[in-house]
């Protein structure tokens, strides 16, 4: 097998590549010319040295599928310019003290779920921590409490809708991806969520169902030459990556497909090969170095403690358990229970249909909720009539 190296570029998907038949060799790297007509595949250029091998040329499709079968390399100064900058208090042990406006923005959450709360007699507790954070517990298990507590979170944060056109967009491609699978002769299903999201489920693990999305992506995005620009950090990676190659001893081979693209693959069967491939890359492209971070400040000197000398009895060992006996776990609510939060689930959808009050439930039981109108002031009472109803 070959581990394929795409230096400082990006690549999606996933696919498998297949095995060259072509024993691996020392050469030059490619160079490729920096202009590039995107609007028709260009011929891959290679080094005129006399001295370099040439490269293996495959389609298009072939490099499409090589350079996405491996977790792309992405160590180029451009992506490792974000250089990791340590937080201060962190390291120095300190604690982050929020703001007083900070705090207010926060607990103004807990202090709106208090006000749900009350106004449909919902039971609770409430506390402020040593910082200043409200917070609010209830009985999740009441399925009437969780009801008010899901309405209440979902209309303050609500779910922004996937727009008509992407979702469009992802029904086309699904239809492409189910078309590779009826042509294999695979099992598959189009899965449709709440939000109206279709996603194809299958047998991940399956190679010949990976090849057929494979086949599938290339029919939705087909293969582009690059652009100027990765044509330039293509180069200038790959002859940086093959002179360390030539300097460490390695043996190699440089693929290019025809639309232009080059990479460097290598045989990383041996182990020893393959740390030697690591240790390369290390070099080139070393760690990025963490920004100093500030000195921590000691505030006054350390004060010693006494602590008392404790005298210990000592304790006689123990007779080993010759049987353990597990103790009972609570596998969740009893049947007792999942039928009165049936029940509560049940009377507030006839309440509310009754009532004309906009709800939707969501889950399964035993932990269902019922998402509701909380500024519908019909609902009050259907929650009233709903608490009252189970005594």
């Amino acid at each position: 097998m070959t581990t394929t190296a795409l230096v400082g570029l990006l690549a999606a998907g996933c696919g498998t590549a297949s095995d060259s038949s072509e024993p691996a060799s020392t050469a030059a790297a490619v160079t490729t010319e920096a202009s590039v007509d995107t609007s028709a595949p260009t011929e891959p250029a290679v080094d005129t040295d006399a001295d370099a091998d040439e490269p293996r040329v495959v389609s298009g499709e072939e490099g499409a599928l090589a350079r996405r079968a491996f977790e792309v390399l992405d160590r180029t100064e451009v992506a490792s310019s974000s250089v990791a900058v340590a937080d201060s208090s962190m390291m120095c042990g300190g604690v982050y003290e929020p703001t007083a406006e900070e705090i207010a923005e926060t607990n103004k959450d807990s202090e709106g779920l208090i006000e749900a709360f009350d106004r449909f007699g919902i039971a609770y507790t409430s506390s402020t921590d040593d910082v200043g954070y409200l917070s609010v517990d209830y009985a999740f298990d009441d399925v009437v409490a969780r009801s008010v507590a899901d309405s209440y979170w979902s209309a303050r944060y609500p779910v922004e809708p996937i727009p008509q056109e992407e979702l469009d967009a992802i029904v086309a491609q699904n239809d492409v991806v189910a078309g590779q699978f009826d042509a294999a002769g695979l099992d598959y299903e189009r899965v449709t969520d709440e939000s109206g999201y279709e996603s194809v489920v299958y047998d991940y693990e399956d190679p010949a169902a990976q090849a057929a999305v494979d086949a599938a992506w290339l029919i939705i995005s087909p293969p582009q030459p690059p652009t100027a620009e990765q044509l330039t950090q293509q180069n200038a990676d790959n002859e940086k990556l093959t002179a360390a190659f030539d300097a460490a001893g390695l043996e190699y081979e440089l693929v290019t497909d025809e639309l232009g693209w080059a990479w460097v693959e290598w045989d990383d069967s041996n182990p020893d090969t393959a740390q030697a491939v690591a240790d390369v890359f290390d070099e080139l492209y070393p760690p990025v170095a963490i920004d100093p971070v500030m000195e921590c400040e000691v505030v006054g000197e350390p004060v010693p403690i006494d602590l008392p000398t404790i005298d210990v009895e000592p304790v006689e060992p123990v007779e080993p358990v010759e049987e353990i006996v597990e103790a009972p776990v609570d596998n969740g609510p009893t049947p007792e229970q999942i039928a009165a939060s049936s029940a509560a689930v049940d009377a507030m959808v006839a309440g509310f249909t009754e009532a004309a009050v906009e709800f939707d439930v969501v889950g399964e039981s035993p932990w269902q909720s019922v998402m509701f109108d909380l500024d519908d002031d019909a609902s009050v009472q259907v929650i009233a009539g709903v608490r009252a109803g189970r005594g």
